[in-house]
């Protein structure tokens, strides 16, 4: 399959290309007037983080509670509220 797009035709393929840099791992190149200018490809290290990864890296920063144990805090009667919740949330989102 061709690999190299004018702009024009990207523009108008645009997401039948990222399907196939997402799921084949293709490379494309995008030319401007004969001239090769950008290429797509896909990010490895998006692509290969599972969803357990990113879950257990939301656990690490504090900024979930899985599931088992928030269930545990509720059943002991505590506040399904973490302290210092609101500080966390506050100092990330920005």
């Amino acid at each position: 399959m061709r690999r190299e797009y004018s702009v024009y035709e990207a523009k108008a393929r645009l997401s039948e290309l990222l399907r196939e840099v997402r799921a084949e791992g293709r490379e494309i190149v995008i030319t401007y007037r004969g001239r090769r200018i950008a290429k797509i490809v896909p990010c490895a290290d998006e692509v290969a983080d599972s969803l357990d990864a990113r879950v257990d890296a939301l656990a690490a920063r504090g900024l979930l509670i899985p599931a088992a144990e928030a269930s545990k805090s509720i059943a002991r009667g505590s506040s399904a509220r973490s302290k210092g919740a609101l500080r966390r949330f506050l100092e990330n989102r920005e």
